[in-house]
């Protein structure tokens, strides 16, 4: 289930948060050292829309990359987003973390799958991962011109056509919902997953969208796990 907190300005997945985990997805009111504390050291990639992922260490502070995992305690893991898909990983058993950050090119690249194996190359398994898909821009609003709808309707041939629709006779793409299918292919089941419901661009009062606001994206929301 996904819940706001209004107090600190944060969605979370009780799928993720426990007594071990905390974590959250951004909004505009989101302020990240006040809710982690100022001791806690913040990492953040420098995200290229890729499929790199990092392990986190204290001597990669400036790298790039849209994906990371660590199983260090004492560092908060983050992503930028202001409409591409933001996913929160969690291994309550061997405990590892992760987070990654999708838009059409991390998607297309199956960048969501990559985190999941992994995980996988550190011996999870499959039953033990928790993952939550935070706030993005819905197929409402995310619309593809015709050059880049071929690419995935290639790349996820075998997939439900349901994750495409058309308004006005234009092209348009559920990334989230393309992202979760994902999942599912990895072997995860629904109740593994949480899933947030709303649009990043409709919504304007809780988020950032650069399919809304534009360029340059002055804000993003910062998306965050750590240990508790």
């Amino acid at each position: 289930m996904m819940i706001y907190d209004k107090k600190i300005g944060i969605y979370f997945s009780t799928k993720i948060n426990d007594n071990d985990f905390f974590s959250g997805f951004g909004t505009k009111k989101t302020k990240l050292k006040q809710i982690v504390g100022r001791d806690r050291r913040i990492f953040q990639l420098k995200q290229i829309h890729s499929d790199k992922i990092v392990c986190f260490n204290y001597l990669n502070k400036q790298e790039e990359g849209d994906g990371m995992y660590t199983n260090d305690k004492h560092v908060v893991i983050t992503v930028q987003t202001a409409d591409c898909v933001p996913i929160i990983y969690a291994d309550k058993k061997k405990k590892i973390i992760g987070i990654s950050h999708q838009g059409w090119k991390g998607t297309q690249l199956r960048l969501t799958q990559k985190m999941i194996r992994q995980f996988l190359n550190l011996n999870s398994m499959i039953k033990d991962l928790r993952v939550a898909i935070g706030p993005s821009i819905g197929s409402c609003c995310y619309n593809i011109d015709e050059e880049r709808l071929k690419i995935f309707k290639v790349e996820f041939a075998s997939y439900p056509q349901s994750v495409f629709d058309i308004h006005l006779d234009k092209p348009f793409l559920n990334l989230s919902y393309l992202n979760y299918l994902q999942l599912i292919e990895m072997g995860l089941n629904k109740e593994q997953i949480d899933f947030f419901p709303f649009c990043t661009k409709c919504h304007e009062k809780h988020f950032y969208s650069f399919r809304r606001d534009g360029l340059p994206i002055k804000k993003e929301m910062t998306n965050f796990v750590v240990f508790s």
